[in-house]
């Protein structure tokens, strides 16, 4: 049973676990949208894939809105005091609740004016009444990566997306379109709210059926800066999929959405990483044990060890994985997959930096930059769509992420640490470049399922042969010794 005691339940569990969990939940989530999505490119083509895209992208972008910052909020707050936590779930649940349910009537109120086709339109309206459930699940996961029970998380997801891909391998045999799709996965995620509400009750702590006006106050008080940032967060969801719903054809986002869809499986693993990292970085920030600039060194060099393989991979077989995948007739998007590639690594380093002030409690600083990247990805965004369709499409997202990186790496240094650069990871870039090559040569003349194992032993053994990993960088993974105490672990009443 977790603790409620206030001694952070993370004892003798490692990051390297609970990203081992959640890492499978995510895989299993991202897998399913990438075969959902090869199925609809299959049997409805490139316009069927663009619409149920332009719907997840719509829905994607409120959903964020409806988080208001409560996921990232509860995983510092409870990292910091896990006494906190049933009362923080009940509490941020209800305003949760209000939030989604006034986005969802404002969403079904503007959506019918917005000129999309029937189809679309019809999509966007079911998909609309999945942001409440979603919005709970997503506190209730706070929980589980705070009290380092991932696992709970990860079972949950394979069975509720095992469901999902049997229904819509079904409903698509069936003649079933799009929007039957989209209606089975509002269903699934109602499921999964009932399903976490059993197991955070079991496994993690009780709920007072509690509810204080002045607890609520003082949440959403605190709640202000990332409430602003998840709110312009939502404005940074692949707004080029919305940009490009209204300046060009169906068929032109079912190709940048069968590219994203393919580099976009791989970044759930240092956003799954980071996200058991915040609490070690939060937790050295509150008790100022000294570790905080190391921790932040380490897991750059952790999540480049990850992306630079993946981006050199899609740059040099971007053509052969379009093909392989989707088939002939989405070879356009085979150089939009080149340019997404190199996103994969831009976006993952933005995830350190914001994560490591959030923990420094310099929420402000992020929601400055979101700002400016608004301003910046909106705007760009939409003459590049306008100037080049999917392919500028492909170029505003690569270029967003690389000017947030920047940005909040500037803020970092700012606001007192230092900000390592991508260098401490130079060798990890030459093992990279070396497969990159080597991927290139053999593409001509090798499958995929053969030319990806070739790939990744070409990359190992060069990282191996370079020492390229250090003793600092696995200890970063198999522990959190700064999570201590010695109170023994009691259920909260």
């Amino acid at each position: 049973m977790s603790d409620d005691s206030g001694t952070p339940p993370h004892r003798g569990r490692g990051v390297l676990k609970n990203t081992a969990a959640l890492a499978v939940a995510r895989l299993i989530d991202r897998g399913s949208t990438l075969v959902v999505a090869l199925l609809i490119a299959s049997t409805l083509g490139a316009d069927g894939l663009g619409a149920y895209s332009i719907a997840m992208a719509v829905y994607g972008v409120i959903v964020l809105a409806g988080d208001a910052g409560m996921t990232m909020y509860l995983i510092r707050e409870i990292s910091r005091d896990i006494a906190r936590t049933g009362t923080y779930i009940v509490h941020l649940s209800v305003v949760g609740v209000v939030v989604s349910v006034t986005l969802t009537g404002l969403a079904l109120l503007v959506v019918p004016h917005l000129g999309y086709a029937p189809e679309v339109e019809a999509s966007v309206m079911i998909i609309v009444l999945a942001i409440l459930p979603r919005t709970l699940n997503s506190i209730q996961e706070a929980a589980f990566v705070a009290h380092g029970r991932t696992e709970l998380q990860t079972v949950t997801t394979f069975v509720t997306t095992t469901t999902y891909l049997g229904l819509s391998v079904w409903l698509l045999g069936s003649g079933h379109g799009v929007t039957s799709l989209i209606t089975t996965y509002v269903v699934i995620q109602y499921v999964i709210t009932a399903i976490y509400f059993v197991l955070i009750r079991r496994s993690i702590s009780r709920l007072p059926l509690q509810f204080q006006w002045s607890v609520a106050r003082r949440l959403v008080s605190e709640l202000k800066s990332f409430a602003g940032s998840s709110t312009l967060a939502a404005f940074l969801a692949r707004p080029e999929i919305l940009i490009l719903s209204f300046l060009a054809s169906e068929r032109e986002v079912g190709y940048y959405s069968a590219a994203i869809r393919v580099a976009e499986v791989w970044v759930f693993i240092p956003q799954v990483f980071m996200n058991n990292v915040f609490p070690l970085l939060s937790r050295s920030f509150h008790t100022q044990d000294g570790r905080f600039a190391s921790i932040q060194r380490r897991a750059m060099r952790a999540v480049l060890a990850y992306t630079l393989p993946l981006t050199a991979g899609m740059l040099a077989a971007a053509p052969l994985i379009v093909t392989t995948l989707f088939g002939d007739s989405f070879a356009p998007a085979a150089d939009l997959l080149r340019v997404l590639g190199v996103n994969v690594t831009m976006y993952s380093l933005s995830s350190i930096f914001w994560r490591s002030l959030a923990a420094r409690d310099r929420q402000d600083a992020v929601l400055k930059v979101q700002v400016v990247m608004i301003l910046a990805r909106l705007g760009g965004g939409a003459l590049l769509i306008i100037a080049y369709g999917a392919l500028g499409a492909a170029v505003s997202a690569t270029a967003s992420s690389a000017l947030s990186f920047a940005l909040l790496a500037r803020a970092t240094r700012r606001s007192g640490t230092s900000a390592p650069s991508p260098l401490v990871a130079w060798r990890f870039a030459a093992a990279a470049g070396l497969m990159g090559l080597v991927t290139l040569a053999l593409t001509p003349w090798l499958a995929l399922w053969a030319l990806v194992p070739v790939a990744a032993a070409v990359y190992v053994g060069t990282t191996v042969r370079l020492h390229a990993f250090t003793p600092d960088d696995v200890a970063l993974l198999r522990s959190a010794r700064s999570w201590s105490g010695t109170r023994r672990a009691t259920r909260a009443p």
